[in-house]
C-alpha cells in the first residue's frame, strides 16, 4: 500500500499559485473599499490586543501588587484595566451582523431564530 501523508512539492506549488491568483483578482475589486478594509484591520488588531492584554494586567495585579500589598499599584493597574476594557469594544464595533450585511435590527427581530435566511 502506498500512502501519502504529506503534500508533495508540486501540490504545494499549485496551492501557492492558486492563492497568488486569488489575491491578484481580489485586489482590484477591493480598491474602492481601501478605507473600510484598513479600518477593519485596525479594529481587529485593537480587539486582539485588548484580548491579550487583559490577562497580563490581571496577572500583574494579583502576582505583584496584591502579594506585596502595594494598593497604589492595584489602583493604577485597575485603572489601566478599565481603559483596556473600554477600548476593546471600539475594535469589536466595526464587525457585526448589521455592519457586514447592511441589514437592520428589525430584520432579525421580525424573524424567529433559524429563519433569518
Amino acid at each position: 500500500m502506498d500512502y501519502s501523508l504529506t503534500k508533495t512539492d508540486i501540490e504545494k506549488e499549485k496551492q501557492k499559485g492558486v492563492l497568488i491568483t486569488a489575491w491578484r483578482r481580489l485586489v482590484p475589486l477591493m480598491a474602492e473599499e481601501k478605507f473600510t478594509v484598513t479600518v477593519a484591520i485596525i479594529a481587529i488588531l485593537i480587539s486582539a490586543a485588548t484580548t491579550l492584554l487583559v490577562p497580563i494586567i490581571i496577572a500583574r495585579i494579583v502576582d505583584v501588587d496584591l502579594v506585596t500589598k502595594n494598593f497604589q499599584g492595584v489602583l493604577m493597574f485597575s485603572g489601566l484595566l478599565f481603559i483596556v476594557f473600554g477600548s476593546g469594544p471600539v475594535g469589536s464595533i466595526q464587525h457585526g451582523p448589521c455592519q457586514c450585511t447592511g441589514l437592520t435590527g428589525n430584520f432579525y427581530h421580525d424573524r424567529p431564530l433559524g429563519k433569518a435566511i
